[in-house]
């Protein structure tokens, strides 16, 4: 798990423009439509973030032109983090949608916080641009053809088109965001004290530590690195950096953890684990500080290592953390401090720093061993001429002559497809089939032709193959150490029989495979945690095996407009389900005995007509969401007993007549014929 870091930060240099130290010049920008809210609520969140002693930009009528501001891009750039308020006219501005395009760009340039706040709007109208969203895009692109009739200028036509297109993928990313629902009836200032203190609680978390200034080029030498720790993804990482004393290790992981940290709910930098490990209750001292770090003061006593054990796993298991444990040189430190994946909550990433390679089982501690040797120079070394030698691809020459000549070897063991520009590879039959102990293939941007490969690696461990043009995966295909399957927008229609066996898998996402038909059986994997079929419009049924998965986590269905058919529910695990715009699913499924771990049950835009009396078994769920399910005529008695229920969403349902009266929920909006 070598890291060489002396070639990896480059020769040393008096400054850096590295966005892993930035420097902000504001805590917060405020985005909000000015005729909606400057006067009442924004001015009220505006002062109440300045009070907390939270550096605030609001734009008080800066000039207005055709583009925004260079003031205001500065702002955004300068902002940790960006509170968007969406009110009802927010998308008839164009400033206002520019503006978030902006924001949203920075969050995925910049690792920048965004925090969506929906003022008396439905977010799922925002996220889909419906309602008044759908209707001042429409009037938007409008305007752009009568300018087009008007002026004659095509090429200016085609921008602004380009831009309406910018605009509503940034409305359905900031939507699709965790945000804060204000309906009529909330308390306006409870909802902004929450607010508030969530955005201080963020801004705490990401307080930097110092990284040496001499140490430069970061950015650029460790976007690699950025990108197999995958922030977004839903799994749980560990990433080793293993070098010799001295040569940067812990500035690197510094460096990480200064760019990242404020993306998760917790972070903790375990700093000279080697030293401060060694006198006796050290690995103890070293769990309370964890703990106190990560759960932001609050005092827990641990007074054995075993029982520290224990309290890390129970407290910090639904938590996403980011947790650096640096100079380790003993297994017993990782086993009492950061000992498996299942010790932390989905999203969470380990970075451990250590002097000398570590030999860790699998399944007690899951450290990614793709990182041996990342340095490019290093893996150019092993093969100056046949690119298909070396270990690691990367350089978009070598994987695109590698690819479609088929010329790799059994050496490659990483992939990683990034492109200056998106540019097409023709597959045949045999371009994967020389490659027999292929580790990680990463597509960032390529585009890939050809229908089928007659082979892929069994080594595989990480598979992200978006917009897969293959109808199957090879028949050979036995993937047993595979742990995350990432292929949305593929033409995937089945998985085929070596995915019946798989311990390792963590997690599947097959958003938007438009010709999957059904799910498979997850029954012979057991430790999958999160699976996403997002979009998935052929989508028919799901496998029985799904209702009754231990571990599953997450399951999302969202806007699968065919799905008629969900099994019997009985999860322990499971904390979200979504079945969002399943407009066929008229059935909602039975419960099969309790649930303790459900909080959010989505079912907004279904055709779901009623729900089941064993709704009552979800004895943990506290956010029911109904709107606009226009089939729905009446809620179960057995929603009395849901103590924990404390919001329920039923704008929209029109047929809905009886509603409990002893209904203990919060109703948020209102449903036309309700008495």
């Amino acid at each position: 798990m070598d890291l060489d870091t002396t070639r990896l930060l480059g020769a040393p240099s008096p400054s850096s423009s590295s966005s892993f130290t930035n420097s902000w010049t504001h805590d917060v920008f405020l985005s909000f439509r000015g005729e909606d809210t400057r006067d009442n609520f924004t001015d009220h969140l505006h002062k109440n973030l300045v009070q907390r002693g939270i550096r605030t930009f609001i734009d008080y009528e800066l000039p207005r032109g055709e583009e925004i501001s260079q003031t205001l891009v500065d702002a955004i750039e300068g902002s940790r983090c960006s509170v968007v308020v969406f009110s009802e006219n927010y998308a008839s501005s164009k400033w206002c949608l520019d503006e978030l395009a902006h924001i949203i760009q920075c969050r995925n340039s910049k690792q920048q916080m965004v925090w969506p706040v929906f003022y008396k709007v439905d977010p799922s109208d925002v996220r889909h641009q419906r309602g008044s969203y759908g209707e001042a895009l429409a009037n938007h692109e409008r305007k752009f053809e009568d300018e087009k009739l008007t002026n004659d200028d095509e090429r200016k036509f085609q921008d602004n088109m380009k831009k309406v297109l910018r605009w509503k993928e940034a409305l359905t990313m900031a939507a699709s965001l965790a945000g804060s629902p204000y309906w009529e009836g909330c308390r306006e200032t409870e909802f902004i004290h929450n607010i508030v203190n969530g955005i201080s609680l963020k801004l705490l978390n990401d307080t930097h530590i110092n990284v040496a200034k001499y140490q430069v080029g970061i950015e650029d030498r460790l976007q690699d690195l950025r990108y197999l720790l995958d922030v977004d993804g839903n799994d749980v990482r560990m990433v080793g950096i293993c070098g010799s004393g001295g040569i940067g290790k812990t500035t690197v992981a510094k460096a990480v953890y200064n760019s990242l940290v404020h993306v998760f709910e917790g972070g903790c930098f375990l700093g000279n684990i080697r030293e401060r490990s060694i006198p006796y209750g050290g690995l103890v001292d070293l769990q309370n500080f964890l703990l106190y770090e990560i759960l932001r003061g609050k005092e827990i006593e641990v007074t054995s290592a075993d029982k520290g054990i224990n309290v890390i796993k129970e407290r910090l298991s639904h938590k996403k953390v980011l947790v650096i444990v640096d100079d380790v040189d003993h297994l017993d430190q990782l086993n009492n401090l950061v000992g498996g994946c299942d010790w932390f909550g989905l999203g969470s990433r380990i970075i451990i720093t250590t002097r000398d390679k570590i030999d860790i089982e699998q399944g007690i501690i899951g450290m990614h061993d793709l990182l041996e040797e990342l340095g490019r120079e290093i893996v150019y070394e092993e093969s100056r001429n046949e690119p298909g030698e070396r270990s690691r691809l990367w350089f978009h020459e070598d994987v695109y002559r590698v690819l479609t000549e088929g010329t790799g070897t059994n050496n490659i063991k990483g992939i990683i497809a990034k492109f200056p520009t998106p540019d097409d590879i023709c597959l045949s039959g045999d371009s994967f089939s020389k490659m027999k102990n292929l580790r990680l293939f990463i597509n960032v941007n390529a585009r890939f032709s050809g229908d089928h490969v007659d082979y892929l690696s069994n080594e595989l461990r990480f598979l992200h193959w978006p917009d897969c043009p293959l109808q199957s995966l090879p028949s050979t295909f036995n993937p047993r150490k595979l742990v995350e399957l990432y292929m949305p927008c593929s033409r995937l229609s089945q998985l085929g029989e070596g995915f019946k066996r798989l311990q390792n898998l963590k997690s599947m996402n097959f958003e938007s495979c438009e010709f999957l038909t059904k799910t498979p059986n997850i029954s012979g994997i057991p430790n999958l945690q999160s699976l996403n079929l997002d979009y998935c419009t052929s989508l028919v049924e799901v496998h029985p095996s799904v209702g009754f998965h231990d571990k599953l986590v997450d399951l999302r269905l969202e806007s699968c407009h065919n799905l008629t058919l969900f099994p019997i529910i009985k999860s322990k695990s499971l904390e979200v389900l979504n079945l969002e715009d399943c407009r066929r699913l008229e059935t909602f499924p039975e419960i099969g005995g309790e649930m303790d771990s459900l909080r959010c049950l989505f079912l907004s835009g279904s055709g779901v007509k009623e729900l089941p009396a064993s709704i009552a078994c979800l004895i943990s769920l506290e956010f029911l969401d109904l709107r606009s399910c226009e089939n729905l005529t009446n809620l179960p008695p057995s929603v009395y007993e849901l103590e924990h229920l404390n919001h329920i969403c039923l704008q929209g349902c029109r047929k809905l007549v009886t509603f409990p009266n002893k209904m203990k929920a919060e109703v948020l909006g209102s449903a036309e014929s309700l008495p």
